[in-house]
C-alpha cells in the first residue's frame, strides 16, 4: 500500500517537506453547519480551514495555513502558480484574500 505525506511548494517552486510523517491513510472530522457548505463564500472557505486542518494534523503538520480559521484565503502561502487562480476564485466566491 503507498503511503502519502504532505509537502508544499516555496515561493521559486522548490518543494518543503512538511509532514513529519508519512501514513498510508489519513482521517480527518469538521463539524460545519451545511448551510455554510450549500452557500458557498466565507462559510465554505471556514469550512474547508476546518478540514483541512485535520487533514495536515494527521500528518503532523500543526495547521493549514493557505486558508485561515475565518475563511480568509492567505495568497502568499500558495504557490506563484496558483496565487492567480485562488485569487480569482475569492473573488468570484465573496472570499477575502490577504497577501499579495
Amino acid at each position: 500500500m503507498p503511503r502519502y505525506r504532505l509537502d508544499r511548494l516555496d515561493r521559486t517552486g522548490w518543494f518543503l517537506e512538511l509532514s513529519t510523517q508519512t501514513s498510508a491513510y489519513a482521517h480527518a472530522e469538521a463539524a460545519v453547519l451545511l448551510d455554510e457548505l450549500a452557500d458557498g463564500g466565507t462559510g465554505l472557505a471556514q469550512a474547508t480551514s476546518a478540514l483541512a486542518g485535520e487533514l495536515f494534523q494527521a500528518f503532523g503538520i500543526a495547521e493549514c495555513t493557505q486558508i485561515s480559521h475565518d475563511g480568509t484565503v492567505q495568497l502568499a502561502q500558495w504557490p506563484a502558480d496558483f496565487r492567480e487562480l485562488m485569487s480569482r476564485w475569492a473573488e468570484m466566491n465573496q472570499v477575502p484574500c490577504a497577501g499579495p
